[in-house]
């Protein structure tokens, strides 16, 4: 679900859980059709609460996002080494969570890892 800022609020929707980090770019918000900066956040994690099969769909979707995170890896940039794995790097990655409800929220640690490869790959760049 793509919406901006002021429809967040008059909807009453969450707040990306990976805020301020979350990616933030200017599209069409979903719900005032209006172009703005908007979050782009799945729709089922926008909710307030869940019925029965929103929760069994939310439980798929974290455990293939925990997969995901598992399978995470951080490449050299550049060198004789580039592309190969930098293990020490995603090691200190893999420390990073986010937490919902005193559990891991394997979206929202799926997309903070993201960013943080998006900055190592920026600085190794230079």
């Amino acid at each position: 679900m793509i919406y901006c800022e002021d429809c967040r609020v008059k909807e009453d929707l969450k707040k990306p859980l990976t805020y301020p980090y979350h990616k933030y770019s200017l599209q069409e918000c979903e719900i005032c059709h209006l172009k703005r900066f908007c979050y782009d956040y799945p729709a089922l994690l926008t909710k307030k609460t869940y019925d029965s099969n929103e929760k069994l769909l939310d439980k798929a979707i974290q455990n293939e996002y925990r997969r995901m995170c598992e399978e995470f890896i951080i490449a050299y940039v550049k060198g004789t080494y580039a592309g190969a794995t930098d293990h020490l790097e995603t090691m200190n990655v893999k420390k990073a969570f986010i937490h919902k409800d005193g559990e891991v929220d394997w979206y929202g640690t799926y997309e903070l890892r993201k960013r943080i490869r998006e900055g190592y790959e920026l600085k190794n760049r230079r």
